[in-house]
């Protein structure tokens, strides 16, 4: 059964790591601003090896949580996906196909993390940095090709400088 139009290009962005880095990204933004705001939390913050080690686990545990729902939300999403013709995209849909999509998405989710931190373990750089950048990549690439395919044609100038600017962009970045 094919995937007419639009469809086939959302198709190809679901997958188990469509949640991307996005829930860690929240909840450690939420859990910093928490700790800004709450002093026990901010005392627990405090004492270094202790502090870092339990503010970890609220980060995981809400990745956990943020992930789970995130997933649920994404899932009956998908359910009710279907072709210009009417077919839907989910042939057998239920609380199996839920069950496992959720679980598998947050899955997802928990593998990029980890995939970052073993980044950050083994000296290569900055994991979660990289994964936020890539992400950022791969949705100016459509926008770059077209800006190079006009400006290379009128002005080489300003071609040359915006790809100077980008690679800028993203050395200062990593």
């Amino acid at each position: 059964m094919p995937i007419v139009g639009g469809l086939e290009h959302i198709m190809r962005r679901v997958s188990i790591f469509s949640l991307d880095i996005m829930p860690y990204m929240s909840i450690h933004i939420i859990v910093m601003l928490l700790i800004a705001v709450v002093p026990p939390l901010r005392n627990i913050f405090k004492n270094e090896t202790l502090g870092a080690k339990k503010i970890n686990h609220f980060i995981y545990g809400g990745v956990i949580f943020l992930s789970l729902i995130q997933s649920f939300f994404l899932t009956f999403w998908i359910e009710r996906l279907h072709t210009a013709s009417g077919v839907y995209v989910v042939n057998n849909p239920g609380i199996v196909f839920r069950l496992i999509s959720i679980l598998s998405i947050t899955v997802g989710a928990l593998i990029i993390i980890w995939l970052g931190k073993q980044i950050n373990k083994y000296g290569i750089g900055n994991g979660i940095s990289l994964f936020l950048l890539s992400g950022l990549l791969m949705r100016l690439r459509n926008p770059l090709l077209q800006m190079v395919r006009e400006t290379s044609v009128l002005n080489p100038l300003k071609l040359i400088m915006g790809l100077l600017l980008f690679i800028s962009f993203i050395a200062i970045t990593l």
